[in-house]
């Protein structure tokens, strides 16, 4: 019995130490100050540096919609959304590679969800690992006609 609850302290530990490293990489903030306008990004440079991104998905949560896909073996950044995207690829260090779109259509009070998928490879573990995020993303400009 002593051996078994060792097993599960350890695991418990374990479980812990990747959930702690693990943190959100999906980030949003007024594009140069302009309340109206919201840059979403999503990146590795939160996680180990034991990581290596393959590719990183930017996509909404209502509908699924990828607004950015970055495969960073082949450099290309591609999108099938009418949204402004924008990427950063960084061969040096995946994790500096970044996923940009422009949120232009978000009134006062309405909200859009979006969601980062990043799959890499832990280099030290030998595996590859998906790491997902949301944000909720929210309109706080209120347009004044004079």
């Amino acid at each position: 019995m002593v051996q078994t609850g060792r097993v599960y302290a350890i695991f418990f530990l374990m479980a812990f130490v990747f959930y702690a490293d693990v943190e959100s990489g999906l980030e949003s903030h007024p594009f140069y100050d302009i309340p109206s306008l919201i840059e979403v990004t999503c990146s590795g440079k939160r996680l180990s540096t034991a990581t290596d991104i393959m590719s990183i998905s930017l996509f909404t949560k209502r509908n699924n919609l990828v607004v950015c896909f970055i495969n960073i073996a082949k450099r290309q950044c591609s999108t099938d959304s009418q949204d402004f995207v924008s990427c950063i690829v960084d061969n040096t260090n995946t994790r500096r590679t970044e996923a940009r779109t422009l949120v232009t259509d978000l009134k006062f009070g309405m909200f859009r969800e979006y969601g980062c998928n990043i799959t890499a490879v832990d280099t030290l573990e030998k595996t590859v690992k998906i790491v997902s995020w949301s944000l909720v993303v929210k309109g706080e400009s209120k347009c004044i006609i004079v």
